[in-house]
C-alpha cells in the first residue's frame, strides 16, 4: 500500500502532485466511502488482501457514483499508469456538468426593472 500510495505522487494532473490519504482506520468500507464523497474526494481506491494478491484495485470515482460505472477492478499498474488522467477527466466532467447547469438557469427573458435607480 505504501508504494501504491508513493507511485500515485508522482502523477502530475494539471502539473500538481495527487494527493493521498490512507484510511486504516477501523470502520466499515461504506462509512468510510460515503465519508470521503462528502470531503470531495474525487477517487476512491478500496484495496483488501484478495486485490493485493491479485495486484488489483477497487476504484471507485466521484462522478459515477450508482452507475454501473461507479466500481470498477482494475489492475494497480493501468492505474497508476493512468491517475493523472482519471482526475483530469473527472475535473473536466464535472466542470462541463455545472456550466450546463448554470448556462440552463441563465435568465435573458427579463425585460422590466425591480427598483427605480434614482
Amino acid at each position: 500500500i505504501k508504494n501504491l500510495q508513493k507511485d500515485l505522487q508522482k502523477s502530475m494532473p494539471f502539473g500538481e502532485k495527487i494527493r493521498v490519504k490512507l484510511d486504516k482506520r477501523d470502520k466499515s468500507s461504506i462509512d468510510k466511502f460515503w465519508e470521503w464523497t462528502r470531503k470531495g474526494a474525487p477517487i476512491i481506491l478500496e484495496v483488501g488482501k484478495r486485490d493485493v494478491d491479485s495486484n488489483n484495485l477497487m476504484v471507485k470515482q466521484r462522478i459515477y457514483i450508482n452507475t454501473p460505472e461507479g466500481k470498477q477492478i482494475i489492475s494497480r499498474d493501468e492505474f497508476v499508469n493512468n491517475a493523472a488522467q482519471y482526475v483530469e477527466n473527472i475535473q473536466k466532467a464535472m466542470f462541463e456538468k455545472a456550466k450546463a447547469r448554470m448556462d440552463a438557469n441563465i435568465r435573458t427573458d427579463i425585460t422590466t426593472r425591480i427598483c427605480k435607480i434614482f
